[in-house]
């Protein structure tokens, strides 16, 4: 997930959203997995897991953004890449640590009778290159699928930010529109499969650099939105639509919200380890479903206190 701004400008919107989404995530989580599907926590976050369009929608803005804003070209490809290996893997590494921890403890307990993630040389191999789904190997926690997605686009925006940054209209227009449509003969592993939260993150891209008018903003996002909405339902169109707003509206800079923003992708890499841990502690004594709602809100502040 793409952590990168301008320095000269700063957008809230994406820390509010960032921020917010990880949250939501955290609750989808543990509200899907400790409380029945009667209960009221569970039916307001069941669609939680769509918070990570969010995080899409951010990376389609930033990261070209981004390339714009440091004269990136393809033959300075590399150099930016291993910038986002420094500013992204440690983290992403570190909880694969946690998680193999948190899943050799478990093992221990003589009373353990479930299956545990693969951790193989081989699967971690594949963890290190993000390729555990493009070669059907499991992940050890499937929060890791966002990130090999977002790793592909990055990637893309490097090959090929020349077409979707051209100085000529109908080259972005032919970019964006081909980028699209290679959703209908993607799979979900694939970055394609999941180019309409990229698309409208480009969308926010050409607005913020006066690439295009507000006209063709609109028109444009419209389009994106009606194509996400008959391809991939309405939930799915919400948040899109939804992440979008948040980006344009939430223009105030507001300390807890930016402060969330900033360890966003901590949360969202951490909160299986200490708030899972947390909440089983809990679901150990009590399956009162009001006690167990009260663990999952109150999981979230040693969680956020240990991302940060």
């Amino acid at each position: 997930m793409a952590t990168e701004t301008s320095k000269k400008t700063h957008y809230y919107g994406i820390e509010w959203l960032r921020g917010t989404a990880a949250i939501v995530v955290c609750l989808y989580h543990f509200t899907n997995f400790f409380l029945s599907k009667t209960a009221w926590a569970h039916f307001l976050f069941q669609y939680g897991y769509l918070a990570v369009q969010g995080f899409f929608v951010i990376s389609g803005f930033v990261i070209p953004f981004s390339m714009e804003k440091k004269g990136y070209k393809i033959t300075e490809s590399w150099t930016f890449i291993k910038k986002r290996i420094v500013r992204i893997e440690p983290g992403y590494w570190a909880s694969i640590a946690l998680m193999l921890v948190m899943d050799f403890s478990t093992r221990l307990q003589p009373s353990f009778k479930g299956t545990l993630p693969d951790v193989s040389p081989l699967n971690l191999f594949l963890h290190f290159f993000h390729l555990n789904a493009l070669l059907h190997s499991t992940w050890l926690r499937e929060i890791y699928w966002t990130l090999a997605i977002d790793w592909q686009f990055f990637l893309l925006m490097c090959a090929f930010f020349w077409a979707f940054g051209h100085r000529q209209a109908w080259v972005r227009y032919l970019s964006l529109c081909f980028f699209v449509s290679l959703h209908w003969i993607a799979t979900p592993q694939w970055l394609f499969y999941h180019s309409f939260g990229f698309a409208a993150g480009i969308m926010l891209y050409y607005f913020y650099t006066s690439k295009f008018t507000i006209v063709e903003f609109i028109f444009g996002l419209l389009t994106i939105l009606a194509l996400d909405y008959e391809r991939m339902g309405i939930t799915h169109l919400l948040a899109i639509s939804s992440s979008v707003a948040v980006i344009l509206a939430c223009n105030r800079a507001w300390s807890p919200i930016l402060y969330l923003g900033k360890l966003s992708y901590s949360i969202y890499l951490t909160h299986l380890f200490l708030g899972w841990i947390f909440c089983s502690f809990v679901a150990m004594f009590t399956q009162n479903e009001w006690i167990l709602t009260a663990s999952i809100f109150i999981s979230l502040v040693p969680n956020i206190l240990f991302a940060d």
